[in-house]
């Protein structure tokens, strides 16, 4: 994907996508999700997403307490140090980044993996709580 005429392709593609928001109201919420997650691993299957990093720069996951526990682990915090020095509630009550870009971003690999230092095949992020899975 060539990211930098990614922007102006996806503004003159505009009028398209246009046309298919209302066929995709139609679909079923719960197929229009299955949809959208078989494409979204097909198309990481061919690219990494840290070669664009635009979420970790622009939009904080959602921290669950066990995102929490692990990082602050990671960090040889105590986990209310963690929250303090990196967390603020949202409006919705949830913990998320106080600051952008995301502070983890240079040690990525030791954040996003479940054995830290080790990638699993395909670049697979973590499958336990929210962190980096929803965007």
């Amino acid at each position: 994907m060539d990211l930098n005429n990614f922007k102006t392709k996806s503004q003159s593609e505009y009028a398209n996508h246009k046309k298919i928001k209302p066929r995709l109201k139609k679909i079923k919420p719960k197929v229009l999700d299955e949809k959208f997650k078989d494409g979204h691993d097909r198309q990481f299957e061919k690219m990494d997403c840290l070669d664009c990093a635009n979420c970790c720069k622009t939009t904080s996951p959602i921290f669950l307490q066990t995102d929490i526990d692990r990082l602050s682990k990671l960090l040889k915090m105590k986990s209310s140090v963690f929250i303090s020095t990196y967390l603020h509630r949202d409006d919705e009550g949830d913990f998320v980044l106080q600051s952008s870009p995301c502070p983890f971003l240079g040690m990525i690999t030791n954040v996003l993996y479940m054995n830290p230092g080790q990638k699993p095949a395909g670049n697979t992020p973590i499958q336990t709580g929210k962190i980096c899975m929803e965007y």
